[in-house]
């Protein structure tokens, strides 16, 4: 019982500290503040493809049920742009790239009704019709180098007429021709389209100085699905970075056949005359309606024909019209001059009576 005082006064104190305690530790919070930092907002980080889309132009953006074609020449100081549909879900995409040009077809998968488009006969004719349009205008047809890919919702399989036909219009050795191995197909699921990342987009960046390109293809990705580098005729570079660390003045695309302002001279087509008594007295060559003498004694069928090859006619004297000559008909009144075979120009003879025919 002598350690009771001392209980009691242990007691005391612990209650003293336990009523005290948040004066206390507010007056050391207030001494010491404790340094926070406010909540950060997450932002929407953009990646390569959404900030080139944003780029497009809206010349260079293709609309849905159409298709475009650009053409490229990496030696003439063509400046940057990107190319791209204007969405992608939903819709089958066709694209064909090289060197030369870009071609970008867009076409909805499902019109007004529930038609499924690729399933529907009309409307696939109308997407390959749009898309012939749009290739006639570019050089990518049967081109080293040139990719394509075909890019369709799970809506649609390779199966599908649609995708059939533009596998076809691609790959047909009379068509686009190009090889089965450049062509891709990629498909996507239709219920998790319309995300940001729902885009593709072409870019095209000539050097420079003119000697050559760089092409660069994204397909919903951030990560280059094509990248294809050209030198100054826009052909495709072994070796890639070959091209980007060429150096020198710049080189000139290949200047495509031009037709010569000086004609060239056609061999003259010339047909043999036999006579034709009382008409025709001798035989001549008649060469674009103008008539000329033999220039060799036909003999046989083989030589008549070799008697009126001319590789280039003459100047048109007495001395090479000596074949045909006028020829008087006082029956019929009139003075003919052949020109060719069953042909001849007729002037009627003045104060003459033609003769009746029986």
């Amino acid at each position: 019982m002598h350690n009771l005082p001392t209980l009691r006064l242990c007691l005391t104190f612990l209650l003293g500290l336990f009523l005290l305690a948040p004066q206390v530790i507010a007056g050391v919070l207030e001494a010491f503040p404790v340094q926070t930092e406010a909540p950060t907002k997450q932002l929407h980080k953009r990646g390569v493809l959404e900030d080139l889309y944003g780029t497009v132009s809206a010349a260079n953006k293709v609309n849905t049920g159409t298709a475009k074609s650009w053409e490229l020449y990496p030696d003439k100081g063509d400046t940057a742009a990107v190319y791209a549909p204007s969405e992608f879900y939903g819709c089958t995409l066709v694209v064909i790239v090289n060197g030369h040009g870009v071609v970008i077809g867009h076409f909805a998968e499902e019109k007004p009704g529930n038609v499924k488009c690729m399933q529907d006969d009309a409307t696939v004719k109308s997407i390959i019709s749009k898309l012939e349009d749009a290739e006639s205008l570019v050089d990518v047809d049967n081109q080293a180098g040139t990719r394509a890919w075909i890019i369709y919702s799970d809506d649609t399989t390779t199966s599908s007429p649609g995708y059939v036909a533009i596998f076809e219009n691609l790959n047909g050795a009379d068509r686009m021709n190009i090889t089965k191995d450049n062509i891709t197909p990629i498909t996507y699921r239709r219920g998790n389209g319309g995300g940001t990342s729902d885009k593709l987009v072409v870019q095209w960046k000539p050097n420079d100085d003119n000697s050559g390109a760089t092409l660069t293809v994204y397909i919903r990705s951030d990560t280059a699905a094509f990248t294809g580098t050209y030198d100054c005729n826009g052909n495709p570079v072994t070796g890639g970075s070959r091209l980007m660390a060429r150096v020198g003045p710049a080189c000139t695309r290949t200047a495509p056949s031009t037709i010569s302002d000086t004609p060239i001279p056609a061999t003259p087509l010339c047909t043999y005359i036999a006579p034709r008594p009382p008409v025709i007295n001798a035989a001549f060559c008649s060469c674009s309606g103008a008539s000329y003498s033999l220039t060799s004694i036909p003999g046989t069928p083989v030589a008549q024909a070799s008697s009126c090859a001319y590789t280039a006619l003459p100047s048109v004297t007495a001395d090479n019209l000596n074949g045909p000559q006028p020829i008087t008909n006082l029956e019929g009144c009139q003075v003919c001059t052949p020109y060719a075979e069953n042909g001849a120009d007729c002037t009627s003879i003045p104060d003459c009576t033609p003769k009746p025919t029986a």
